[in-house]
C-alpha cells in the first residue's frame, strides 16, 4: 500500500497542499482540518517500524527493511515533505523573535503528528534525520522551533503542576499536552545523539538556552522513574563527549544524578528482557558507549 501511495505521487502532492497553506492570504483556521488529518496520514506511514535502537540502522534484509528504504527515500526527495516551513509558519508567523501568546488551539492538533513523524523517522533512517534536519538549510529553524515548544510546554507542564500541589490554585485535570512535551524531549535527544554539530543548538542564544531549559522542567521529570527514563537519556546524548554542553548543564544540575542513572541501568540491562519502548534508554544510545559517557 505504502509503495502504491508513494508511486501516486501523493506525498509530493501533500507537500505542495502544505506549501500553498502557507499562503499569508489564506485563513489558517480554514485549513486545520486538513492538515490535521495529513499530518495523521503520513504519521501512520513511518508507522511501520517497531521498537529498536534509533542508533541501529533498519537491516535492509529484515521484513521492514525495504519498506523503509521506500519511506526514507520518499521523505528525502519531498524534504520531510515540508513540514517544517510548515510548522515555521504555524508558530514563528512573525519571526523567531515574536513568539504568539497562545499557540496551543491552532498549533497542537498538527504538533502531535508532525513530531512523532520526526521521531519515527530517526528510528527508520537514523543516517538521513541527522543529515537532512542538522543541515544548514534547517538547522537554525529547528533551533527556533524547539527552543518555542519548549518554552510554550515547559511552562505549561510547570503552570498544571503547580496547580495540583497548591490547593489555592484550581487544578484543570491532568496536564493535557504532556505528550507534546515528551515528543519534543525525545526530538531533542534523538537530534543531539552521536553529533557533535546538533549538540552546539542546545546552547545557542540568550539565557535560558534549550539545555537549561531541559535541566529546568518541573522536579517530577527529575524523580518519577518513567518521566527520568524520557528526560535522562536526552540530556546524556546532548552533553556525551562535549565538553561545554558538560560544563553548562553542571551549572544547573548535579551530575551524578546522571551517573546513577547509567549505573543503574547497566546494572539491570540483562533483566530487561521485555519489549521496551522509544522513550526507553537502551533504544536510545549505544550500549557500547555507555561506560564512556
Amino acid at each position: 500500500v505504502i509503495r502504491y501511495i508513494v508511486d501516486l505521487y501523493i506525498i509530493d502532492k501533500l507537500k505542495q497542499r502544505f506549501q500553498a497553506c502557507q499562503n499569508p492570504v489564506i485563513e489558517i483556521s480554514s485549513v486545520l482540518p486538513f492538515l490535521q488529518g495529513a499530518c495523521e496520514f503520513l504519521e501512520t506511514i513511518t508507522m511501520c517500524v517497531p521498537n529498536h535502537p534509533v542508533h541501529i540502522p533498519v537491516g535492509w534484509d529484515s521484513e521492514a527493511g525495504p519498506l523503509c528504504a521506500t519511506i526514507s527515500g520518499v521523505f528525502r526527495d519531498t524534504s520531510f515533505v515540508g513540514l517544517i516551513s510548515l510548522l515555521v509558519s504555524l508558530i514563528l508567523e512573525n519571526g523567531p523573535r515574536s513568539f504568539p501568546r497562545d499557540v496551543s488551539k491552532r498549533v497542537v492538533p498538527v504538533l502531535r503528528p508532525a513530531l512523532k513523524i520526526f521521531n519515527q523517522m530517526a528510528l527508520i533512517d537514523f543516517a538521513f534525520f541527522h543529515e537532512k534536519l542538522g543541515s544548514d538549510e534547517f538547522q537554525v529553524e529547528i533551533f527556533h522551533l524547539l527552543s518555542y515548544l519548549l518554552s510554550y510546554f515547559g511552562s505549561e507542564a510547570d503552570e498544571e503542576i503547580s496547580k495540583k500541589t497548591q490547593p489555592e490554585k484550581k487544578a484543570t485535570g491532568p496536564y493535557k499536552n504532556k505528550d507534546i512535551l515528551h515528543e519534543v524531549i525525545l526530538f531533542i535527544g534523538n537530534y543531539t545523539l552521536l553529533c557533535e554539530d546538533n549538540q552546539e543548538i542546545l546552547q545557542w542564544g540568550k539565557s535560558p538556552t534549550l539545555l537549561q531549559r531541559l535541566s529546568s522542567l518541573p522536579f517530577h521529570y527529575f524523580s518519577e522513574p518513567a518521566l527520568k527514563n524520557l528526560l535522562f537519556p536526552t540530556l546524556i546524548a546532548g552533553c556525551y563527549k562535549n565538553d561545554r554542553n558538560r560544563g553548562i548543564l553542571e551549572q544547573e544540575l548535579n551530575s551524578e544524578f546522571l551517573i546513577q542513572f547509567i549505573r543503574e541501568h547497566l546494572e539491570n540491562a540483562e533483566k530487561e528482557k521485555k519489549k521496551l519502548g522509544r522513550f526507553h534508554f537502551k533504544n536510545r544510545f549505544p550500549e557500547s558507549q555507555l561506560k564512556d559517557a
